[in-house]
């Protein structure tokens, strides 16, 4: 994991983060991880769904941060020297190849939106520009390597209950610490799932 990180498009495209390799879900969703995964790789995990069709789905566990400094794996980024920037781990899948998400105020050429002014990048030369800003890891996170379902395989683990979705905004994935959103976003699934199952007995009532 301490070697330079890859950028490549095919593998990304074949992943199924760019725009052109498939429909992303119709509402930008999270998958928060049940209490006590078995899985380590998604324990207390928030997975952004990226593309989910019937031949499998694609995301991006956001809430993972590693102790491996970014200027270790991208060594060639000179304002990542001395600074505290850390790699997050986006899933088991391809650690080598890199994925960032970012923020920006007006549409990205570059990148696929994902909600708001949020948007998912894979080109090296769009990382490097946000990189060389004074501020460089203002609304930006990199990640090594996704998460990936065979066909079937996601709505299985939905079936058995291993994750709850809730909508996906831009507060937490660039503005909420990590280590604080698993915790945060498995509340509000567990009241949004109260909620509705409130509900169906009063609308039964009426």
């Amino acid at each position: 994991m301490a070697a330079p990180l890859r950028f490549l498009a095919l593998a990304l495209t074949l992943c199924g983060l760019h725009a052109a390799a498939g429909p992303a879900p119709a509402r930008p969703e999270f998958l928060v991880a049940r209490t006590n995964l078995a899985d380590p790789n998604f324990h207390d995990a928030v997975v952004l769904l990226t593309r989910h069709t019937p031949e499998g789905a694609i995301g991006l566990v956001v809430n993972h941060r590693s102790d491996i400094p970014l200027a270790k794996v991208l060594p060639d980024e000179e304002r990542l020297e001395d600074r505290d920037a850390k790699l997050y781990l986006g899933g088991p899948v391809a650690r080598d190849v890199a994925v960032f998400v970012f923020r920006s105020a007006k549409p990205a050429e570059a990148g696929t939106r994902i909600v708001d002014d949020v948007y998912i990048g894979s080109s090296p030369d769009v990382l490097h520009e946000l990189l060389a800003r004074p501020k460089p890891m203002q609304g930006l996170r990199v990640y090594a390597g996704l998460a990936g379902w065979g066909p079937g395989q996601l709505e299985s683990e939905l079936d058995r209950g291993d994750w709850r979705r809730i909508p996906a905004d831009a507060r937490s994935l660039l503005d909420t610490p990590p280590e604080a959103l698993w915790a945060e976003l498995y509340r509000r699934a567990w009241a949004t799932m109260v909620r509705n199952e409130i509900a169906i007995p009063r609308s039964d009532a009426r």
